[in-house]
C-alpha cells in the first residue's frame, strides 16, 4: 500500500536538488566552464556567491534546473572521459533523474508544480525502467538552467538579500508554466 508523501518532503527534495545544482553551477562558473544556460551576466555573480547565499537561493519552491528529455538533449553528448567535470555532471544528472523519476511515479501534479515537467516528460520518465536511468544520465546532457526565458529572475535571485524581495521571487517562481499539451483540444460544433 502506498503511503502519501507529504508536500514538505518533496519541497525539501526540491531545495536539496536546487542546492546541489547551484553548487555544481558555482564550481563551473569559478572554473570558467559551461554554466548550462545560466545567463552570461549572472556567471560572475554566481562565482562570487557564498555557500550561505546559495542555501538561501536554493529554497525556492520550484526547481532551478530543467530536465530536458527531448531529442535535442539526447543529441548533445556530455563531456567524454573520466574527468572530474564529466563525473560531476553524470552524478548531478543521475541524482536529478532518479529523484524526478520517483516524483513522477508518485504524483504528476507535484512533478509539474515543483519541477516544471511537461506531461510528455512525465510520461517518458514513467516509462523508463530504473535500470535504464544510469545509462541515460551518462550518455546525454539532460540538465540545464531553469527559467531560461527569464534571465531577470536569475539576476534578482543571485543579487537579492532582502527577505521581502526573496518572498516575491518565490511567488513568481511558483506560477504555473502553460504546457500546450495539457490544454484540452478544441471541439468544433457542427452548429458553430
Amino acid at each position: 500500500m502506498n503511503e502519501p508523501v507529504a508536500e514538505t518532503d518533496e519541497l525539501d527534495q526540491v531545495y536539496e536538488l536546487n542546492r546541489l545544482f547551484l553548487h555544481f553551477l558555482r564550481d563551473q562558473a569559478v572554473r570558467g566552464r559551461s554554466c548550462l544556460g545560466l545567463p552570461k551576466a549572472c556567471v560572475p555573480t554566481l562565482a562570487a556567491t557564498s555557500a550561505a547565499d546559495i542555501d538561501s537561493v536554493a529554497e525556492l519552491p520550484r526547481a532551478l534546473f530543467a530536465l530536458e528529455l527531448g531529442d535535442s538533449a539526447t543529441a548533445e553528448a556530455i563531456t567524454p572521459g573520466n574527468t572530474p567535470e564529466a563525473r560531476a555532471m553524470q552524478s548531478l544528472q543521475l541524482t536529478i533523474l532518479l529523484s524526478l523519476w520517483h516524483v513522477c511515479r508518485r504524483s504528476a501534479f507535484r512533478a509539474r508544480s515543483f519541477f516544471g515537467l511537461s506531461n510528455d516528460a512525465i510520461r517518458r520518465l514513467r516509462g523508463f525502467a530504473l535500470s535504464e536511468l544510469p545509462a541515460i544520465a551518462a550518455d546525454s546532457r539532460l540538465v540545464a538552467c531553469g527559467f531560461s526565458e527569464s534571465g531577470w529572475l536569475w539576476s534578482e535571485l543571485l543579487a537579492t538579500c532582502d527577505m521581502t524581495q526573496r518572498e516575491r521571487l518565490r511567488l513568481i517562481a511558483m506560477q504555473p508554466i502553460l504546457d500546450s499539451s495539457s490544454l484540452p483540444t478544441r471541439q468544433t460544433s457542427r452548429y458553430a
